[in-house]
């Protein structure tokens, strides 16, 4: 016996020996990274993904006498999402006994945290298209026999932490599964035996976009039976639980290879308790709920049986009953009793048979009918009433936890109701409710509400609001009017509104005046009538009237206290009017009276619909903006601290004439301001503008334009007739540093056309800054001026520091941020400076060449600064003597200097200019020279000519004499020899 235990001890170490090294050698072989080699492409190919695994590994201890797999931090990503699924630990444990012999014995199966949602995109693909086959599989070839199927024992598969989910962005549906924990054990073969147990964390549920359940937990326990062969599935020893609501499920399922199963299911609940219906509540009610007592038995069946999917409907039977229920919350001293609901529900009708509730002298009850529930014509009755004493209420209810401290009045509520559910329009309808005496105060709030009284009556076609009335304190409400076609598209109201409200009493209702600083004092009335199409209330149409009188409002916001507010306004449809409104903002008087048309058009943005319009008038015999926009006062913050302005209008166009006797502003005080302003979304301008102002006047065009939120344009065209320079310049310095104001005294006119953008601070961008104009001072006294002093300096003229003026005439633009003066004229008796040139404004830089224009006499004595050939060549046509200068450095400290190069010109002009007379007087000598020789030839052939002429005159007398004489000699002798 020793000998044969001996040798058994020996074979069992040896085998012993060959499992370590069994294990040994699989150590060494089934490394990390030879199982990855040989798991991860096998499912990257059937994926058709770039699957990653954190680790593999195998486990055969753990598992003994069965092998393991063990898969950590698997993912699989997605072409479009950041991945399509993943699990923390994936371990499969096979029994390889029943393996050999062709049967698949899985004995545990665990799954911790898998993460998948399947998801259906807007273009109906899907984030598994790519697994799906993309063509239709070949029919496997027809065999004689079927083959045997395998047979597959789960043992058990748990799934532990799952978030799973379905997202159908078509049908705007998802349901969210999460933290979800499953047990399940699964025999398959002709039949298959299956136990699971499940608990879900929370279901999330929308269907076309509506939220539907949120949050809810289950539970389920439930063993099958699937029979293959025959095609019927029994469900057995089925539980579910509704967060708290147990159902049992039991049941048969048959023929479903037909398409058309024949189902035998039953549903059935029952509970001492009906509060566990209360816990499907939302969780936001979760704290109240768990303040209820409740009792009342609960009990719930249905059955489901026939065929599902002919042209005949499975049989149901359904029935709800509570009985004998409560309600007590315990922050009261009594409970709501005698709850009773039956009902009852089946494939001919669903019936509200009673249902029923009492607070002491308070009573519900409510009855009704769903006839043929299932057809189109389904056709419905309802009635039920109500009966309270609220001032009973705090005895049932927590009112305090409701935010309400007092309550009462009687309340009657009667409902009867009849017609075709497809149609709830055309049902006939008959609901009524009275208060009267009633009462309501509000925790934190001094005084109640009183009197309050309510008669409304509804039928299918109107609500017919007869009175609703209200009082606390010397506020008063009350309305009336109708709801016409409510239930069905096309409702529509018209009610009636007057009210009285005192605002000295706001204080009593809410602590404005501790919590908002607001005081307020004075009345408002209102007599309105409301109108217009319920599915449309921004089209609302609003008639009546709203009178302010006597209203007083003081608030840290403001930046003055409002007073002696009066006025009316007026509501016609699409139209607003002031009417006489005035009041005064500090010591500021305002009136004003317009109407304002289309006024809901302000509700909309620019562009997005027709702007509301405006017209009217505005007047004030004093306005102080200065203290009523606190300027002045506050330091001007540093530029870096600045915050950009959004620019934008109202949709909001119109004209408004403005008159103000006496105006502030920024420190100026002007009189007989009046102006038309005009505005659009896109745009301020105020036309014909005009002022007195720094003892002159003022007045011009000015427009703002709105480019884009943080870019705008101004355009301004105006003038200054005659105001004192002095207090222009002292709020106006257009130079920068110019010190005018300090040395200068005169009147000052000018006209200038400006344009510029503006950037998001407001301020212009100088590089887009134009403005051109011109400008003329008249009689005044110059004096200590910094170039008039670098002048005085540079030509050693003393006399020039303090001079009275007679003109300053110029005309000026500017450009690219500088500043072009032309044609200056500045004169002072027999004075004058003449300047032209530029200044930049952003660095104060000045170049300037001018002329100073001295009496000769007095030129001749600037010894040192002018040769006395410079003043010569310096000399102008009337006299006087022109010195020219240059002006650099900036207008707080120039740089003045002799312009030599200008003398230099000028003298070798002068030279160039003797030289030129002197040949000009050369050449006139020796014309006028040539001149005389030409007249003394000129005499002298012409007295030759006369003597010539005489002479000829004198020889041909003579001839002539001759030739008389000798012709009567021939005549005599001829006639001698006549005979006659």
């Amino acid at each position: 016996m020793k000998k044969l235990l001996k040798i058994l001890g020996f074979i069992l170490l040896g085998l012993l020996i060959l499992v370590i090294l069994a294990v040994a050698a699989m150590s060494l072989y089934f490394t990390d990274e030879r199982l990855r080699a040989r798991v991860l492409p096998e499912i990257q190919e059937y994926t058709g993904r770039d699957v990653q695994i954190e680790r593999i590994s195998y486990s055969f201890f753990r598992t003994f006498p069965r092998f393991g797999l063990i898969i950590e931090g698997l993912e699989v990503p997605d072409p479009v999402e950041e991945q399509l699924a993943s699990m923390d630990r994936l371990q499969i444990s096979l029994s390889l006994l029943p393996l050999l012999r062709g049967e698949v014995s899985v004995q545990r199966l665990q799954v911790d945290r898998p993460v998948f949602t399947y998801i259906v995109y807007e273009d109906g693909h899907t984030n598994l298209d790519d697994f799906l086959p993309q063509e239709e599989p070949e029919e496997p070839p027809e065999s004689e026999e079927p083959s045997k199927p395998m047979d597959l024992h789960l043992a058990r598969v748990e799934i532990n932490d799952a978030h799973l989910g379905m997202i159908d962005h078509v049908k705007g549906t998802s349901v969210l599964l999460t933290d979800l924990d499953l047990v399940t054990s699964l025999r398959w073969s002709d039949v298959i035996k299956s136990s699971v147990e499940i608990t879900l964390g929370a279901l999330d549920l929308t269907v076309e976009g509506e939220p539907m359940v949120s949050g809810l937990g289950l539970s389920l326990s439930q063993t099958s039976v699937l029979n293959l062969t025959e095609e019927t599935l029994e469900l057995q020893e089925g539980q579910l639980n509704i967060e708290g609501l147990a159902l049992s499920l039991a049941g048969r399922v048959a023929e479903w290879g037909s398409g058309q199963p024949v189902v035998d299911l039953r549903i059935e609940s029952h509970s001492d308790d009906f509060g566990v219906l209360l816990d499907l509540v939302p969780e936001s009610m979760e704290a109240f709920i768990a303040k209820l007592e409740t009792g009342g038995a609960l009990d719930l069946s249905a059955t489901l049986q026939g065929r599902v999917g002919g042209e005949a409907l499975p049989a149901f039977d359904a029935r709800v009953t509570i009985a004998d229920g409560f309600i007590h919350h315990n922050a009261v001293p009594e409970r709501i009793s005698g709850i009773t609901l039956s009902v009852q529900a089946n494939n001919e009708r669903v019936v509200i048979e009673s249902l029923e509730a009492r607070a002491g002298e308070a009573s519900l009850s409510a009855s009704g009918e769903l006839r043929e529930p299932l057809e189109e014509t389904a056709q419905f009755t309802f009635s039920g009433s109500v009966n309270a004493d609220l001032s009973t209420a705090d005895r049932f209810v927590p009112l305090a936890e409701l935010g309400i401290s007092t309550l009462a009045g009687l309340v009657e509520v009667g409902a009867n109701a009849q017609g075709q559910l497809s149609a709830p329009d055309q049902a006939a309808v008959d609901v009524s409710l009275q208060l009267t005496d009633g009462r309501i105060g509000l925790v934190g709030v001094n005084r109640p509400v009183e009197q309050i009284a309510v008669n409304v009556r509804a039928t299918n076609e109107v609500i017919d609001i007869t009175n609703i009335s209200a009082r606390s304190l010397e506020n008063v409400v009350t309305a009336s009017g109708s709801v016409n076609g409510y239930l069905g598209d096309a409702a529509s109201f018209a009610v009636s509104v007057d009210s009285h409200l005192a605002l000295n009493e706001i204080n009593e209702y809410y602590p404005v005046q501790e919590k908002m600083g607001l005081v307020m004092s004075g009345v408002v009335d209102t007599d309105v009538q409301l109108s217009g199409a319920v599915a449309n209330l921004a089209a609302t149409r609003l008639d009546g009237t709203v009178r302010l009188a006597e209203v007083n409002v003081e608030y840290p916001a403001l930046p003055q206290p409002l007073r002696d507010l009066n006025g009316t306004l007026v509501f016609a449809g699409d139209s607003i009017s002031a009417e006489e409104f005035a009041f005064f903002l500090g010591e500021s008087d305002m009136f004003f009276a317009g109407t304002l048309r289309q006024y809901q058009g302000l509700m909309a943005a620019a562009g997005e619909a027709e702007p509301a319009r405006f017209s009217g008038r505005f007047h004030s015999s004093s306005l102080d903006v200065d203290s009523l926009l606190k300027l002045g006062g506050e330091p001007e913050a540093p530029e870096e601290s600045r915050e950009p302005v959004e620019a934008a209008l109202p949709n909001l166009a119109g004209d408004f004439n403005v008159a103000i006797d006496r105006l502030t502003l920024s420190g100026i005080e002007a009189t007989d301001f009046h102006c038309d302003l005009e505005m659009s979304p896109r745009h301020v301008s105020a036309n014909q503008a005009q002022m007195a102002v720094f003892g002159g006047s003022m007045g011009g065009r000015f427009r703002w334009d709105i480019h884009a939120p943080d870019r705008t344009g101004l355009t301004f065209h105006g003038n200054v007739d005659r105001v004192r320079l002095q207090e222009l310049f002292s709020h106006f310095d257009l130079t920068g540093q110019s010190q005018l104001p300090q040395h200068l005294q005169a009147d000052f006119s000018s006209t200038v056309d400006l344009t510029s953008d503006l950037d998001e601070y407001l301020s212009m961008v100088k590089p887009t800054l134009r403005m051109n104009g011109r400008f003329n001072m008249g009689q005044g006294v110059i004096a200590g001026h910094p170039i008039q002093n670098g002048i005085a300096d540079a030509i050693r003229l003393d006399s020039i520091r303090n001079v009275p003026l007679s003109s300053w005439l110029a005309t000026f633009r500017v450009e690219d941020g500088v500043l072009h003066l032309n044609d200056v004229n500045l004169t002072s008796q027999d004075m004058a400076l003449e300047l032209g040139g530029s200044q930049n404004l952003a660095s104060n830089e000045l170049d300037y060449r001018a002329d100073v224009v001295l009496p000769r006499q007095v030129a001749e004595r600037l010894g040192g600064v002018l040769p006395a050939e410079g003043v010569q060549a310096l000399v102008r046509q009337d006299g006087r003597v022109g010195i020219p200068v240059t002006i650099r450095g900036t207008s707080g400290s120039p740089r003045v200097g002799v312009d030599d190069s200008g003398i230099r010109e000028r003298v070798e002009s002068y030279l160039r200019g003797e030289v030129d007379a002197r040949r000009q007087q050369a050449e006139q000598e020796v014309r006028e020279a040539a001149e005389q020789v030409r007249q003394q030839a000129e005499q002298v052939r012409q007295q030759a000519e006369q003597q010539a002429s005489e002479a000829a005159d004198q020889a041909r007398d003579e001839v002539e004499d001759q030739v008389q004489d000798a012709a009567q000699d021939a005549a005599d002798a001829v006639r001698d020899r006549l005979p006659w």
